[in-house]
């Protein structure tokens, strides 16, 4: 799969997360569906950005057979059983930073996606911004 309109992107969080929707939309690429406990929230993102499929649990937006891709942007403390979760439905995954509360945590999340042959991508959106650069 490399034509990027043939990936259904599911969206978890809809805090930080809306700010993914900018990004995608701008990218022109397709958000099969978005999940968000807040009911109110979930509405009006999804009318908002035009995704029909929302979701208030996480396991019904990873067994969406439209979603390829899970962007989970949670907090990192409830982050692990999600990746879990997505890894052994077959969904690649993106984390947001800070990755996990752990190494031991980051380790068995990383396990678990090569276990099951799945893309882990954490998305560090500043690592080469030369300010950061200069402190290392």
């Amino acid at each position: 799969m490399t034509d990027k309109q043939e990936l259904g992107i599911g969206l978890i969080g809809l805090g930080i997360g809306q700010q993914h929707l900018l990004g995608y939309q701008r990218q022109n690429l397709r958000v099969a569906a978005v999940c968000d406990k807040d009911t109110t929230r979930l509405h009006e993102v999804g009318e908002q950005f035009q995704i029909d499929k929302r979701y208030t649990r996480i396991t019904d937006l990873i067994a969406d057979p439209n979603v390829n891709v899970v962007d989970i942007a949670v907090q990192p403390w409830i982050r692990s059983p999600i990746v879990q979760a997505a890894a052994e439905a077959g969904k690649h995954i993106l984390c947001q930073k800070p990755f996990s509360m752990s190494m031991r945590q980051a380790v068995e999340m990383v396990e678990i996606c090569e276990q099951h042959n799945v893309e882990l991508m954490v998305n560090q959106n500043s690592c080469f911004v030369p300010g950061f650069l200069a402190i290392e």
